[in-house]
């Protein structure tokens, strides 16, 4: 039990880390309007990647995360009264709405190919 919950708490401390740096990014953007369409589109770039990336990460820890509550709690867990299932539909529901295999292919086209993910709208 306490190995889970140690997990637990390190993937929340991963999640947390990676939403701030992707969050950094973004923060580089709005500095970049100032610079120029090259710099901004530099760092619109960069700023796509690295939330893509972030999302895909996070989504995981987080889907992992609800999982393991189910661990350390036991059959109790499930309880509907308890209501702890929430964690994991939220999360799951969550990473829906914005499929992974869009951010991946679109990663992967970068990395491979060079070719830029959207830097405006929903990506």
């Amino acid at each position: 039990m306490q190995q889970t919950i140690g997990q637990i708490s390190t993937n929340a401390f991963a999640a947390e880390s990676i939403v701030l740096v992707a969050a950094d990014f973004l923060d580089r953007l709005e500095a970049a309007k100032a610079q120029g369409e090259e710099a901004e589109l530099a760092v619109a770039l960069a700023a796509s990647l690295s939330v893509a990336k972030a999302k895909l990460i996070v989504d995981d820890l987080a889907l992992r995360s609800a999982t393991l509550l189910f661990d350390v709690g036991g059959a109790s867990t499930t309880k509907k009264s308890n209501n702890y299932d929430r964690h994991w539909r939220n999360a799951r529901t969550l990473s829906s709405h914005n499929p992974n295999h869009f951010k991946v292919r679109a990663i992967r086209n970068y990395e491979i190919n060079g070719t830029p993910p959207p830097t405006k709208g929903f990506f």
